[in-house]
């Protein structure tokens, strides 16, 4: 079966906020429109859009069920993150800067409480150029706007010099007919997702299986090595404060809080790894073996 690429363009005006405050970090940004693109594979391709300001902070909009908003991953930008209106993204990371061929871990999927407000609550690897503009990712997502429902799905997306596209689509080149962006994911399983760069292309793995790749050509060739990965829990939120749980609602200090295991770099150095966290209050994440973090809480409102 040839394998198919999912996703076109169209342009549509945005208002777009960012937020979620690193701890330490005080700023504040304005918003911008962004570009919208969508498309199709079993179904319509869920959409996003957001726009990049250069040397302050990306920001991601704040939609309707039509967009669902993706944080760019909290490190490798100016400004981890800005709080505008209220609203914005929150994290609970590990992250590693290093040149590597790419990078994954063992992830334990949750099904996290997103509340009515919010609009999804994540975990998952990001493979990121040096400067932390170009990034492939992939992960467990639970999104009601997303997907119409609340059960944990599989997700890709991939950014373009720090500008946000679409899940699972906008170039993206699906080769399983199994295993494939969107599908839903039993919580409770165990999916290892593994990024990593071969032959011109961005291939996106889960439990060993090829989902897909990302050509190269989508960056004109111009990525083709990684020099941050990041394994992390991300909640976008509505208002402030979040009041969606990250991973299963739990502290990473509890020993059955989410996790990820085995994190990895393809054709990179020893893993030696550094925590961020946005807000403590909210979530948190722990360091639990060289290569294993816990993260998660149950936001601001429990």
């Amino acid at each position: 079966m040839r394998p198919k690429v999912r996703g076109s363009f169209h342009t549509t005006a945005l208002a777009t906020l960012a937020g979620g405050l690193i701890v330490s970090v005080a700023m504040a940004g304005t918003a911008m429109a962004g570009t919208s693109t969508t498309g199709s594979n079993q179904g319509t391709a869920r959409s996003t859009a957001a726009a990049w300001l250069p040397d302050v902070v990306q920001t991601a909009q704040l939609a309707s069920a039509a967009h669902e908003p993706k944080g760019m991953p909290a490190v490798g930008r100016a400004v981890p993150d800005v709080r505008a209106a209220g609203s914005g993204f929150w994290y609970a990371d590990a992250n590693q800067h290093a040149t590597s061929s790419g990078g994954g871990g063992t992830y334990l999927v949750e099904d996290p409480t997103v509340a009515a407000s919010d609009f999804h609550s994540l975990g998952e690897v990001a493979v990121q150029s040096a400067d932390g503009k170009q990034i492939v990712e992939e992960g467990w997502i639970v999104a009601r706007q997303l997907f119409g429902d609340i059960l944990p799905h599989l997700f890709v997306f991939h950014w373009v010099n720090g500008v946000a596209t679409c899940y699972d689509g906008c170039g993206f080149v699906s080769t399983s007919t199994v295993t494939t962006a969107g599908m839903t994911l039993p919580a409770g399983s165990t999916q290892r997702f593994i990024i990593k760069q071969a032959a011109g292309q961005w291939r996106v793995m889960d439990n060993g299986t090829e989902v897909g790749y990302f050509p190269d050509s989508l960056w004109r060739g111009s990525y083709n090595q990684a020099g941050l990965t990041q394994w992390f829990g991300e909640v976008a939120a509505g208002e402030t404060p979040p009041c969606s749980q990250m991973g299963d609602g739990q502290f990473a200090s509890a020993p059955s809080a989410a996790s990820i295991k085995n994190i990895t770099l393809v054709h990179g150095p020893a893993v030696s790894i550094s925590l961020l966290v946005t807000n403590p209050a909210y979530y948190s994440v722990q360091q639990t073996s060289s290569t294993s973090i816990r993260f998660g809480g149950p936001g601001g409102c429990a």
